[in-house]
């Protein structure tokens, strides 16, 4: 479907989905990518109308097509950038919007389904349906969806669902539509479903904890680099039959740093002593109290119970210090229990 030209410019939407009966294509021209909060030009096509000029300044653009149904449901969208002027023909593709992600209600704000152009433009506007037309929605609370996936961010407002509007909030990133509340956490260092945790739910060596087995002196570990808790980082340990690591010797504790160091430049990460009952007393894994070697540094251990040790290679002298327990930090097991 060819949409538009401007000089060389010729623009084209391609739907993916079946075009449904009715169909609207909701057009917001933005100046930058398609991030950009503020539209240049909004309009309307419809099927076998001539063709909307575009006048774009030289540099970033974008244009974002949704298309509306004649229920006034949106149910796809696209978003195309630019750089302006073109060498060549712009397709904007638009993909099927998720179910929850769609208009709830069959009659939207006057701007979706009355024919305005929603952008005082003249191109696309029609009269109401031949049966007395729709009603507007009654306004409910929706928030600024910019990235398309179902879920918002920011104030909500009195506002109709429709394109950009969610009826949900707790998106975290909404330039990404990957990331939001409902989406699986997949190991890419990234917060994706939006619950202030990272690659959580991984066990060493499966799915989001790569961590990669090294041998010293005769013992198997495993060098684990994903940021996690100390508390989490001993469950991921145990899912294995291994405990965060028990180091009693300065000759351990050199190697696993410069393994961590070399495997991922990496330089601290949780060993298994802790503080955790609160009592100032530092154990390891098995209940064993540490012994003569406890080469803390920088006046640690200075944070209040419960509280948890990593061994660090960015300080000098080297050594250990203490952290709350909650911090993220990577974290080495030791070989596994007979």
């Amino acid at each position: 479907m060819a949409c538009g030209e401007d000089g060389p410019l010729r623009w084209h939407i391609r739907m993916d989905p079946p075009e449904r009966p009715q169909t609207r294509f909701e057009v917001r021209v933005l100046a930058g990518g398609c991030d950009a909060l503020t539209a240049t030009q909004s309009f309307v096509v419809r099927r076998g109308e001539d063709p909307q000029t575009l006048s774009l300044e030289p540099g970033s653009a974008s244009i974002e097509v949704t298309a509306v149904d004649g229920e006034c449901r949106p149910y796809a969208r696209g978003c195309t950038a630019f750089e302006v002027p073109v060498p060549q023909d712009v397709t904007v593709r638009l993909a099927l919007l998720r179910e929850d992600a769609r208009c709830p209600v069959a009659a939207c704000s006057e701007g979706l389904c009355l024919g305005s152009d929603a952008g005082g433009g003249d191109a696309g506007a029609d009269a109401a349906p031949e049966d007395g037309g729709v009603d507007a929605c009654t306004p409910v609370a929706t928030f600024e969806d910019v990235d398309g996936d179902g879920f918002g961010s920011g104030a909500a407002s009195e506002r109709c669902p429709g394109p950009g509007r969610a009826l949900r909030d707790g998106d975290c990133d909404d330039g990404d539509p990957t990331v939001h509340p409902d989406a699986d956490e997949t190991c890419n260092r990234i917060d994706d479903d939006c619950d202030d945790a990272t690659d959580e739910g991984g066990v060493p060596g499966e799915g989001c904890a790569p961590c990669r087995p090294t041998s010293i002196a005769g013992r198997g570990y495993l060098l684990c680099p994903d940021p996690t808790s100390w508390p989490l980082a001993q469950d991921a340990c145990a899912a294995s039959g291994r405990a965060l690591a028990t180091i009693e010797a300065v000759e351990e504790d050199d190697a696993l740093r410069a393994a961590m160091q070399r495997e991922f430049s990496i330089p601290q990460f949780w060993i298994g002593l802790s503080d955790r009952r609160g009592a100032d007393v530092f154990e390891w894994p098995d209940g064993s109290e540490v012994g003569a070697y406890a080469p803390f540094v920088l006046g640690d251990p200075d944070n209040d119970p419960p509280r948890c040790v990593r061994s660090v290679n960015d300080t000098d002298p080297v050594g250990w210090r203490d952290r709350p327990c909650v911090d993220p930090f990577p974290f080495v097991c030791d070989e596994p229990a007979l």
